[in-house]
């Protein structure tokens, strides 16, 4: 078998891949996220594959995809920020439950990396929630470190 990554702008392939991690999402924060539902998601992705920022990285055993990784290109839009902070937003990362603990998600994270050094980016962002140890920790031995907090307070109504 072949494992191949790829841009791709088929809105299919993340929006069925994505059930993965948004299933999580959902499971862990039912509050926040609606259940996983293809056609309902399906019109965001294609949405966002229009835009010339975004870019989706599929990854493929032989044809197969297996997995992907959906990026958005950010560049400078407040006058307090430089001129040359540029990043790239990992927004989403999955791979086939099945396929996990191949070495996938490292070569995704290989060719994310290589895309931002394409575009002359040298930030590479994401997001990942406190309570996710593992995804925290894939991260953390790829080289990420957290910079930011977001806090949040739930208000009572």
């Amino acid at each position: 078998m072949q494992l191949t990554i790829e841009p791709t702008d088929d809105p299919d392939i993340p929006a069925r891949l994505n059930e993965v991690v948004h299933r999580l999402h959902y499971k862990s924060h039912p509050e926040v996220f609606q259940p996983y539902d293809y056609e309902a998601f399906r019109p965001w992705f294609v949405v966002q594959l229009a835009k010339p920022t975004t870019t989706c990285l599929a990854a493929f055993l032989d044809d197969e995809p297996v997995g992907y990784a959906l990026l958005f290109l950010r560049e400078p839009s407040s006058p307090f920020l430089q001129p040359s902070y540029r990043s790239v937003q990992l927004d989403q990362l999955a791979v086939l439950p099945e396929y996990q603990g191949r070495g996938i998600g490292g070569l995704l994270l290989d060719r994310v990396e290589q895309f931002c050094r394409e575009k002359n980016v040298d930030r590479l962002q994401l997001s990942v929630w406190i309570t996710n140890f593992s995804a925290r920790e894939f991260y953390r031995k790829r080289g990420f470190e957290p910079y930011l907090e977001h806090w949040e307070r739930k208000l009572k109504r």
